[in-house]
């Protein structure tokens, strides 16, 4: 949603947005399995489209809040892959 998207909603009255999760995901949870918390799923855009979208709202006033799941993460993420090498980590039993 480019420029053009934040000022309809804008029109509309909107002052907060809700995102789901937009993260990249090997998406076999809906998005909630999260493989980088850092970086946008390309099926949603880049990173540059996010900062781009935030600095809209922002100059509008509208809100963004963030889906962030922290407690849900993909079997491809960092913490997965490092806690699954290490068989004498405290936090393997973090994951079932």
């Amino acid at each position: 949603m480019g420029s053009r998207g934040v000022q309809s909603l804008e029109s509309l009255g909107v002052d907060a947005v809700w995102l789901g999760p937009f993260h990249a995901s090997p998406n076999r949870d809906n998005g909630y399995d999260i493989a980088d918390s850092y970086s946008v799923d390309k099926r949603f855009g880049s990173n540059g489209d996010f900062v781009e979208f935030m600095n809209h709202a922002r100059s509008r006033g509208i809100r963004v809040l963030i889906d962030l799941v922290v407690n849900h993460t993909s079997d491809q993420h960092r913490w997965f892959r490092e806690l699954r090498d290490d068989e004498s980590s405290p936090k393997r039993d973090w994951y079932v």
